[in-house]
């Protein structure tokens, strides 16, 4: 699969479905955004990406709100099985949070139908579904 034709697919606006961390890969995963937390992530096609989160139910872990914005790249793409997988690097413009302009970001990624999830799978994973 070629970088273009995973773009094509990472392409649109994602409402937020679920933001999953844990401390390490045998650990029980956590939500610092609350049980249903509210999200939307957009890669549109001019490369520009905007990012946000808030808690829903009221953060256990005391994260209320992140949103940054920014361009991304594809830099790595994969055909497994029929679903489009790869990593998508962020390059962060401004941010709620400084240390999101630290250094660019790279973030697995995996698109089915209209279901994408972000992250390693191990420690985190963020799904979303294609609006």
């Amino acid at each position: 699969m070629s970088l273009d034709e995973a773009r094509r697919e990472l392409l649109g606006a994602w409402r937020l479905v679920s933001y999953e961390d844990r401390e390490d890969p045998d650990g029980e995963w956590n939500n610092p955004f609350g049980p249903n937390p509210k999200g939307l992530v957009i890669y549109h096609p001019s490369g520009v990406l905007a990012v946000q989160v808030m808690a829903d139910d009221g953060p256990p872990s005391g994260l209320a709100y992140v949103s940054y914005f920014g361009t991304f790249k594809i830099i790595e793409a994969r055909d497994e099985a029929g679903v489009t997988a790869g990593v998508v690097e962020h390059h962060v413009e401004a941010g709620s949070m400084a240390e999101l302009l630290e250094e660019d970001e790279e973030r697995p990624f995996e698109v089915s139908g209209d279901r994408l999830v972000l992250g390693d799978g191990r420690t985190w994973r963020r799904v979303l579904r294609r609006i």
